[in-house]
């Protein structure tokens, strides 16, 4: 349904669009698939470059492996499980390039879930999330504020941040490590407010391998380092569970 999606993309002569795959030690019918949407891919016109490991080393490292196998100057994220809208690729396009800082900038989309009714409380938060609250509420939700399916950046930003996290391949949130790095070094986040992506839930998704204690364990960190150390001093006013254990 991915490569599907992908195939049906509206596209225009501003861009040529490369599809960048990596098989990250797949034990399924991955390679066969693949290999059957590559011709579909050459007959539009569209390169695909392919990419594989033998053993998993997890998702950091096989997005790090497509972007750096790829010649592409903007990046569109497309998960293996996803859907891509038909006008995605060039809706995103067209508000990167016409944002303040192109080459600084990461927009994502609302999206929509399959099966319908999956996450539904997270899914209206994220998608109601308007310009200023995506940045006031990067500190408060156990991912980014953006969420990492719709994602859209240039190469150049990538390569600043440095990439996804490779070190743990399993139970670590390189999106939401990558979108704090991002912050980091002054990274503007924007959103298209149209859903271009169907998001696909499923009990062995990788996100629910990570733990709520480790997305806590980054969280505090990135807020010590870009917010507390910043400040003299602080109050914790009416706390609760949270703010108590956050004091501590």
């Amino acid at each position: 349904m991915c490569l599907d999606s992908l195939l049906e993309q509206v596209i225009c002569p501003e861009f040529v669009i490369e599809v960048s795959l990596f098989d990250d030690g797949s034990t399924d019918n991955t390679s066969s698939i693949i290999t059957l949407h590559r011709s579909s891919f050459l007959k539009k016109g569209i390169n695909v470059i392919l990419g594989s490991s033998g053993n998993s080393r997890g998702v950091g490292f096989a997005k790090n492996n497509c972007v750096q196998q790829c010649s592409g100057s903007v990046l569109i994220f497309c998960d293996a499980d996803d859907i891509s809208i038909k006008h995605r690729f060039i809706s995103l396009y067209n508000v990167l390039r016409n944002a303040p800082r192109p080459d600084l900038t990461l927009i994502g989309s609302r999206f929509e879930r399959i099966p319908a009714g999956s996450t539904s409380r997270y899914t209206q938060w994220a998608n109601s999330l308007n310009s200023k609250e995506i940045y006031d509420q990067i500190f408060t939700s156990y991912g980014p504020s953006v969420i990492a399916p719709t994602w859209c950046m240039s190469k150049k930003l990538f390569n600043k941040v440095g990439g996804f996290h490779e070190a743990e391949p399993v139970g670590y949130p390189e999106d939401l490590r990558f979108f704090y790095d991002a912050l980091k070094i002054g990274a503007d986040f924007m959103k298209v407010e149209e859903s271009l992506v169907i998001y696909r839930y499923h009990p062995k998704c990788a996100s629910l391998d990570v733990t709520e204690e480790m997305i806590w364990k980054i969280r505090i960190a990135m807020f010590e380092d870009l917010v507390l150390s910043k400040w003299k001093k602080f109050m914790v006013w009416g706390a609760g569970k949270v703010g108590k254990k956050f004091y501590r």
